[in-house]
């Protein structure tokens, strides 16, 4: 690998690891938890994967090569008061951390379009509960999630959740700094409950993806109206799943910011906002308040379905050996 390819290397190697990690726990939790969807979560596993290994070769290996610019010095800039302005809104006003991401967001992509991706990117991270992080602690992640914003500019592009894996990173990486706890507990969902976020989730990024690439509106828009909309809508909801529902919404609409380039049709959509569910249900207990989880989430899930169809239409093409 030549110096110009080695941070694309960089950029790959940390979003997948911090991919590889949340998949560990859900792997886990779903072992220890329900044999039947782990049966099935290896085989989503297995997609995730393949996905991986392609992105490997034709972002890494055969990509462009690494160059650093003016506008990547205002990606930085971006993502850290992003990632500022959402954390301030949700510790110091009435609004909740999905309200302010969707507020963020569709401001970010009304006034400010150029750089709105990576300020969305910088939101992510200001959704972190400031239990976990105070203040200059979140700076620091903030200040990390930019630098590699910059770094893996090259790689993964246009599947949905990369900007939370992105935030991810700045949190975990600030967290492995600091020790601070994490909340852990017991899958705490029903089964009427699990049904209900995956229904929840599968709908979020399929209409995402709609209001994204078909209405034209862009995936920061979408995202953001889903975040404000949907989840001021279950946040007043009278009953107690809801603030999770407004949660599982706007996570869910990361999986429907996915690039048509990627993703020809909302199928496609439907079935990683179904994943979404799932891994979330049991992610749930680890890294509870942790910017970028969630997009993080979406990221797993947008891989294992693009991987398995991907893997599909070779065995079709016959790329694939076949006994």
């Amino acid at each position: 690998m030549t110096r110009k390819r080695l941070p694309h290397g960089i950029g790959f190697a940390l979003l997948s690891a911090f991919l590889l990690l949340l998949l560990a726990v859900t792997l886990v939790n779903l072992y220890t938890h329900n044999t039947v969807f782990f049966v099935v979560f290896i085989f989503l596993t297995a997609g995730c994967l393949v996905a991986t290994v392609d992105v490997f070769i034709t972002d890494v290996l055969k990509g462009k090569a690494f160059t650093i610019g003016k506008e990547d010095g205002l990606n930085f800039i971006a993502v850290f008061f992003g990632g500022l302005i959402t954390y301030a809104l949700h510790v110091h006003t009435p609004l909740c951390n999905v309200l302010a991401a969707g507020v963020v967001g569709i401001l970010l992509a009304l006034f400010f379009p150029k750089h709105a991706v990576p300020g969305y990117c910088g939101a992510f991270v200001g959704m972190s509960a400031s239990a976990l992080f105070g203040p200059w602690f979140f700076m620091l992640a903030a200040l990390l999630a930019a630098g590699v914003f910059v770094i893996a500019k090259g790689v993964y592009n246009g599947y949905g959740g990369k900007l939370g894996t992105i935030a991810f990173s700045g949190a975990l990486i600030t967290w492995a700094a600091m020790r601070s706890p994490f909340e852990t507990r017991d899958i705490p969902f029903s089964g009427w409950e699990m049904v209900l976020i995956v229904i929840v989730s599968a709908l979020a990024a399929t209409l995402t993806y709609v209001i994204s690439i078909r209405l034209k509106q862009g995936p920061v828009m979408a995202s953001g109206l889903i975040g404000l909309i949907v989840g001021a809508m279950f946040t007043m909801m009278p009953f107690e799943g809801a603030p999770t529902l407004s949660v599982v919404a706007i996570g869910a609409s990361f999986v429907g910011m996915s690039g048509f380039a990627r993703f020809k049709n909302e199928i496609p959509m439907l079935a990683a906002g179904a994943v979404f569910g799932l891994v979330f249900v049991y992610s749930d207990t680890h890294f509870a308040g942790a910017g970028g989880k969630l997009g993080t989430i979406a990221f797993l899930s947008v891989l294992a379905i693009g991987g398995i169809r991907k893997w599909r239409s070779q065995v079709q093409s016959g790329k694939v050996c076949r006994n």
